[in-house]
């Protein structure tokens, strides 16, 4: 996972930490970009509603990587 990544949430990680799942929840869409790398543990992402927020990598998956 490096910066220019796209991604989306790891739905079995996530799936663990959401034990009621609401059906009208769409976490499972979301694809973002990473933007910078913090740490070894968290990135900040840039999802598609355009808001940038910090993310527990172990929590992504990358979609595309970039080149």
């Amino acid at each position: 996972m490096k910066v220019g990544d796209l991604v989306r949430f790891d739905r079995e990680e996530v799936s663990k930490l959401l034990a009621d799942e609401d059906p009208h929840d769409d976490w499972k869409r979301w694809v973002g970009i990473i933007l910078f790398i913090e740490d070894e543990g968290f990135c900040r992402v840039k999802w598609h509603d355009g808001i940038t927020r910090q993310e527990y990598c172990d929590n992504l998956e990358v979609v595309s990587e970039s080149r």
